[in-house]
Formats: C-alpha cells, structure tokens, sequence
C-alpha cells in the first residue's frame, strides 16, 4: 500500500530544494529560472496532491461470505441489478449485496433528489427449455436525514 505521509516528506523536500533553486536562480539572472518556476509549482502541485491524499481511505471493504456478482443493468444513478447464481443461499445472497453495495456506491448516485439506492439481485432459471429472470433479493440503502448516515435494508425474495 502506498504510504502518501511518506510521499508528503520526500516531495516537500523536492519542493524546498526547488524553490531555493527558483530564488536563486532569479537573483543571479540565469536563463533557465523560469523552468525552475514551473518545476518548483509542480513540485508544490504534487505535494498538496499527496497530503490530501493521506486523508482519504483507499480500502476495499471485504463482506465475508460474499460470491462473485457481475453487474447486469446500471443507471448511473440510483438502480443497479447484479447477476448472481442461482445456488446462493440467504446468506450468501445478502453478503453479495452488501459487497456489491460497497463497491458500486458513491455519494454522487444521490445527487437526482433521490435519497434511495437498489441493487436487485437476480439469476436465470432454465425451465422448461425457457429462460426466466429470478429475483432473489435486494439491498436498499437510504439516506436518512436526521443521522446523515445510510439505513441499509436487505430484501430476500422466496421462489
């Protein structure tokens, strides 16, 4: 994992010891001290870059129990169907929502008035040498605005 404290350190020494560079650089006259301008800015660029960096959390939450699930239908917005086997048990079937949830939400989904998030979960019966579309279950997350925090509601259909 990559440590962005660390990367903080060593590109704010970078950018010192450019922005000494650029001063002097500047003071005697030299014909490169405008590259040392920008050099120190991109240098400065990446260090801010790094350091809101270590505040931001890059981890993929892992529910235990959850299956493989491959994504059906996306709006973009608020419905999301996922395809699942159809040999899940319940509890497997609510770990793989809860896994999809984690790693297909965002805040910006919520962002069309809409303070609801679905993910359905579905799988195909062959029956009868037809194809049927199952729905096993699915995950709602809404927004409640008195917490502002997510009040997550499973849904297991039976067959």
């Amino acid at each position: 994992m990559i440590e962005f404290s660390l990367l903080t350190k060593i590109t704010l020494g970078f950018t010192i010891l450019f922005l000494i560079l650029s001063i002097i650089s500047i003071i005697k006259g030299w014909k490169n001290r405008f590259q040392f301008i920008g050099i120190t800015s991109f240098s400065c660029l990446l260090t801010i870059s790094f350091f809101v960096f270590t505040f931001v959390p890059f981890t993929h939450k892992i529910i235990p129990g959850a299956q493989k699930y491959r994504v059906v239908f996306d709006d973009g917005a608020t419905q999301i169907v996922i395809a699942v086997s159809a040999k899940l048990n319940q509890e497997e079937l609510s770990a793989t929502l809860e896994q999809a949830a984690s790693d297909l939400f965002s805040p910006g989904r919520l962002s069309r008035n809409n303070n609801s998030f679905i993910i359905k979960a579905r799988a195909l019966s062959d029956s009868l040498g037809t194809t049927n579309s199952l729905y096993l279950g699915e995950l709602d997350k809404i927004l409640n605005s008195e917490t502002n925090d997510f009040d997550t509601k499973i849904k297991i259909f039976s067959e």
